[in-house]
């Protein structure tokens, strides 16, 4: 058996001066899919840079300061389930967050290039094509603790912080980003407790 990191391939054998193989008739994962790391499950509270933390209530994803008291509500746990755990490649991890609201998992998805929307979903262990709108590439910044969040479905966009001019509500969404500029919206602290 010979394979091309993905699945299993079967030699069957040479035709016409080239090598034939025959793949497993029932695997439907491509080569692009990522695989769920069932021993890399991460939870953080996620903080801006003005120290608001990152929380979801009954309309989304928003950033607000909190108690001692306000941090032990579940809502304000984001975990991390981390998929195909390869840094070696520099590019980062392949990530969902959500949180869990009454016993549901909320998670964080694009909903076109600008939005976040909570989607009640249970986590896949194989992500296809359809599913990595929730996908995103956590990348470390220079600052310990600092990580970017780019979206795996529209490159050049992360996860930033905007304050609403209306309301002064501070929300999740997706910004453009240009990879060598300093954005510190993009910037969202990690902190275990």
């Amino acid at each position: 058996m010979a394979t091309n990191n993905c699945q299993q391939l079967e030699y069957i054998g040479i035709f016409d001066n080239a090598f034939f193989f025959k793949g497993p008739e029932d695997d439907n994962v491509g080569c692009d899919a990522l695989q769920l790391d069932q021993y890399n499950l991460l939870e953080y509270f996620i903080r801006s840079q003005d120290s608001k933390y990152l929380i979801f209530n009954h309309d989304g994803f928003h950033a607000q300061t909190l108690s001692v008291q306000g941090k032990n509500k579940p809502e304000c746990k984001f975990c991390i389930q981390v998929y195909n755990n390869d840094e070696s490649t520099g590019k980062g991890l392949e990530v969902m967050l959500y949180v869990n609201k009454e016993g549901k998992k909320m998670v964080v998805s694009c909903k076109d290039m600008d939005n976040i929307y909570a989607e009640e979903k249970e986590l896949p262990g194989t992500i296809g094509e359809d599913d990595h709108g929730a996908v995103f590439t956590m990348k470390s910044t220079a600052t310990s603790n600092e990580y970017l969040l780019e979206s795996y479905k529209y490159k050049s966009r992360y996860l930033a912080f905007e304050t609403h001019r209306d309301t002064g509500n501070i929300k999740l969404i997706l910004r453009h980003k240009h990879e060598d500029v300093v954005d510190e919206p993009c910037q969202l602290r990690f902190s275990p407790r």
